[in-house]
């Protein structure tokens, strides 16, 4: 009886061995099975790690690449700025030394053409002025007033610098002998603006007396 109980338990001993043994390759298999999947989801990820590096590193040097040509841009866009800036300078320096030597040109013209010139017009007498009926004070007025025109036209000729304040006293009567010696004052004063532009820093001045300019005087 001893020894049957004792068969029996060997026998069950052995099956649950087996079982066991069964259940602890199977186990091994799918914990083998569940390792290979993750190792195989590790390279995939790895991969992956590994192709968006590669991407990533494209992209970084395409964007340093568009930095550079951007900043490239950028330079050569200050310096054309600042070429146009230079050139305004030098096109205002050369009008500057252009309006200069126009005026100094324009200025040495009118001395130059103007060194044998000569007043050409005669200085009434009192005799002459008496005997179109002006008085003594009258014609002395006339003769002082036309002096003054004469010697003003003279100095714009010759291209000095004048400055008279002093247009003399009293109404200067009707007398039409002004009119060639106001011509040759007109035309003198046409050529002295250039005098007034050479010397642009520098103040003229000067005044004549009040005039009746009748219509064929003008």
């Amino acid at each position: 009886m001893d020894s049957l109980r004792a068969e029996l338990q060997n026998d069950l001993r052995s099956q649950y061995e087996q079982e066991f043994k069964i259940m602890l390759r199977q186990s091994q298999s799918e914990g083998e099975a569940k390792i290979s999947q993750l190792e195989e989801k590790v390279d995939s990820l790895q991969r992956q790690l590994l192709e968006g590096g590669i991407e990533n590193s494209v992209l970084k040097q395409r964007c340093d690449t568009l930095y550079h040509t951007n900043s490239m841009i950028l330079q050569r866009q200050f310096d054309e700025e600042a070429k146009v800036v230079q050139l305004e300078q030098d096109i205002k320096s050369l009008q500057k030394s252009f309006d200069e030597t126009q005026r100094k040109a324009n200025y040495l013209e009118v001395v130059h053409k103007n060194q044998q010139w000569e007043y050409p017009h005669n200085i009434p007498t009192m005799d002459e002025l008496s005997s179109l009926g002006f008085n003594h004070d009258d014609s002395e007025f006339i003769i002082d007033q036309i002096i003054e025109i004469k010697e003003i036209t003279t100095e714009m000729r010759m291209g000095k610098k004048i400055y008279r304040m002093d247009p003399g006293d009293g109404f200067m009567p009707n007398y039409d002998g002004y009119r060639p010696h106001y011509y040759e004052f007109a035309d003198a004063l046409t050529e002295y603006q250039h005098i007034i532009n050479f010397y642009e820093d520098e103040e003229f001045c000067f005044a004549l007396g009040d005039t009746p300019l009748t219509r064929q005087m003008c």
